[in-house]
């Protein structure tokens, strides 16, 4: 498994076709999202842009098996721009050190087992954090599934609701925060 990251300005046109047929068939396909920006297969939305930072994860085969998306909240990015009511009465981020972070998918090869699966999402994170570090972020934000809140705790990483969860398409939904210091760090192995 080979991870890399890239901005959307240098990503190559098969590299993006890559991250949006693997996005299509995690979220339309295997989640049953209803996304305005699918087409054949792929999935791309507004904020696919040149500024915005991808993470992917590709096999041997040099497919992506794993994404994850970073956005800077100086500019427009999902939480702000589709689901705000999920901040509750927290003001809505807009600061070079606070980053989105949406996208996050792994994919579990059949016959993979839990393990796994969690491996890649640790991998996938540890990458997102380190870069977003990197790039001044102090904390990432995201909409996220509350079973992903979970699954971060298993893997030794605090996501904190920042708001009221609300059931969208039959899952409950979250607004969740991470702040990237010693002890989310520490727990992904970086520094």
């Amino acid at each position: 498994m080979q991870m890399d990251f890239c901005e959307g300005s240098c990503l190559s046109g098969d590299m993006r076709t890559k991250i949006a047929r693997f996005r299509h068939k995690v979220f339309v396909q295997r989640l049953g999202w209803e996304l305005p920006g699918v087409s054949n297969g792929l999935e791309s939305d507004q904020y696919d842009r040149a500024d915005t930072l991808y993470i992917t994860l590709r096999s041997a085969q040099d497919e992506v098996v794993g994404c994850a998306r970073l956005l800077s909240t100086t500019g427009p990015y999902l939480l702000k721009d589709h689901f705000p009511q999920l901040l509750g009465s927290a003001h809505v981020p807009c600061s070079s050190k606070v980053w989105e972070l949406s996208r996050l998918a792994a994919d579990r090869p059949a016959g993979a087992g839990a393990g796994e699966f969690e491996w890649a999402i640790h991998r996938l994170l540890a990458e997102t954090v380190r870069v977003a570090y990197e790039k001044g972020a102090h904390q990432l934000i995201g909409v996220t599934y509350a079973s992903m809140e979970r699954l971060f705790g298993r893997i030794g990483v605090k996501a904190h609701r920042v708001g009221p969860s609300e059931r969208i398409d039959g899952r409950m939904v979250v607004a969740s925060r991470i702040e990237l210091d010693r002890t989310t760090l520490g727990a992904l192995r970086i520094a």
